[in-house]
């Protein structure tokens, strides 16, 4: 889709009925902790909460953190969303990664 194109797409609609304090609670809980600080524009402060496909479907560990936005100016890429293994992991082990802090 074009910068200033409307989406065609809809999303599914759910009744009154249907919207429970349970799953308001899942949906606030799903996003408050899958989302992610990047950047957006040429300053490294100017941030934006983002969610990340795939990305986000990480489990937490504790540890170092592991992840960065990284910008690469010199290939003339934006950079990008990377992860960093802190330990060897075993073949068919989950990844996990540190989310940070939580207070």
């Amino acid at each position: 889709m074009a910068a200033g194109e409307a989406s065609t797409h809809t999303a599914p609609c759910i009744s009154v009925g249907q919207f429970t304090l349970s799953l308001y609670m899942w949906a606030v809980a799903v996003v408050m902790t899958r989302q992610n600080n990047m950047p957006i524009g040429s300053k490294k402060r100017d941030m934006v909460l983002s969610l990340v496909p795939v990305f986000d479907l990480a489990n937490h560990e504790s540890g170092e953190f592991s992840t960065d936005f990284v910008h690469d100016e010199t290939s003339g890429n934006k950079g990008g969303l990377v992860c960093f293994a802190h330990r060897d992991f075993l073949a068919g082990e989950q990844l996990r990664i540190f989310y940070g802090l939580r207070c």
